[in-house]
């Protein structure tokens, strides 16, 4: 029986959301059969069956070595430091290595394709956001060998959102930022960390009547190197760069979601200003190429579970970069990859 676990916490209150069942059980104490004269032959077949091993499957053991972690970006971005967060924590957990290669050529592409040829042996996995691999997938982007049933879904392991950032000395809010790109239409920069956001990007422009121009990096980490030099006006990147935001007389001024963050202090959501189709969901999911067995998954997610601990040292750390722990498996992961994968049809399709 797979688990599902939702732990979200803010600054202020852990919240956690445990589902899963458990249970044991045997036959019901049975009559005895009358007494019977027992044959040499009947007597050996049960003997042999008495010997035969239990027909179900040990549980695996994981990691029992080195397992192999792929980051479809840049170091330094959004999905980067999720993965060291998480695979740091396993590692203390296991005693075992998790070694992270960052392979960002393609936007993330080229590596998400190899991913399909390794075996489902549960020791080359994925960290991806959810927004990138399914945007790829509904948009027809070229070079893209894979679908949404290509993947084992393990877990999701934290959610950011994608929030749009400026100087505070030149754009104090977005409302600042919106007059400034109305003033001047197709003149105002917004750094966006890669395709998908892009997208996100047009709706805004589309529903806010602005013509903001959206230059598409590589990863979070550039996007964000040129807002805080300058070359741009704003910024769309992950949450999690708020703590090197606010230590680079920089902020966030408005979150691609549907309700406020209470970390970032009365920030308003892109739906405060009436903007729902540009809420954008970006879950870091653990990913294995598709056929890994249900009862590897089940072994790796008890690791997971391990460390998804109320208070402990990762829902910390995951709190401190302003993302929150969104840890979900089983049947709850399940209907999260259903609904979101609808989602992005829906968004590509109002393009």
């Amino acid at each position: 029986m797979k688990k599902l676990i939702g732990l979200l916490l803010s600054s202020a209150v852990v919240c956690t959301l445990l589902g899963g069942c458990s249970g044991s059980g045997g036959n019901a104490p049975q009559a005895q059969a009358p007494e019977t004269v027992q044959t040499a032959k009947a007597a050996e077949s049960k003997e042999t069956k008495d010997a035969e091993p239990p027909s179900e499957k040990p549980s695996p053991e994981w990691p029992e070595k080195t397992v192999q972690i792929t980051v479809p970006y840049k170091a330094g971005g959004g999905v980067d430091k999720a993965a060291r967060l998480v695979c740091s924590a396993l590692e203390k957990e296991t005693g075992a290595s998790f070694v992270i290669t960052n392979k960002p050529e393609g936007n993330g592409i080229v590596a998400t394709n190899e991913l399909l040829k390794q075996d489902p042996d549960g020791y080359n996995l994925e960290i991806v956001s959810v927004r990138d691999i399914f945007g790829h997938i509904v948009n027809g982007i070229e070079g893209v060998e894979y679908d949404k049933d290509s993947f084992t879904y393990i877990a999701s392991l934290l959610e950011p959102a994608d929030a749009i950032y400026t100087q505070d000395a030149k754009y104090a809010s977005f409302d600042d930022l919106i007059a400034a790109a109305k003033e001047n239409p197709g003149g105002c920069t917004i750094a966006i960390a890669n395709n998908t956001g892009q997208q996100v990007l047009n709706i805004i422009n589309e529903q806010l009547g602005v013509a903001f121009n959206g230059i598409v990096y590589s990863s979070g980490a550039e996007a964000f190197a040129d807002l805080m030099g300058g070359h741009v006006d704003a910024c769309m990147v992950a949450t999690s760069f708020c703590a090197q935001a606010y230590e680079n007389k920089c902020a966030p001024v408005v979150t691609m979601t549907s309700q406020k963050y209470d970390i970032l202090n009365g920030v308003p959501c892109i739906t405060d200003l009436g903007v729902k189709d540009a809420v954008s969901p970006m879950n870091r999911l653990l990913l294995g190429p598709a056929g890994m067995p249900e009862e590897l998954v089940d072994a790796i997610v008890a690791r997971l579970d391990e460390i998804y601990v109320p208070d402990g040292e990762l829902i910390q750390q995951i709190n401190s970069q302003y993302d929150m722990p969104t840890y979900l498996t089983g049947d709850g992961l399940k209907a999260f990859i259903d609904e979101n994968f609808a989602f992005r049809q829906s968004q590509a399709g109002s393009q």
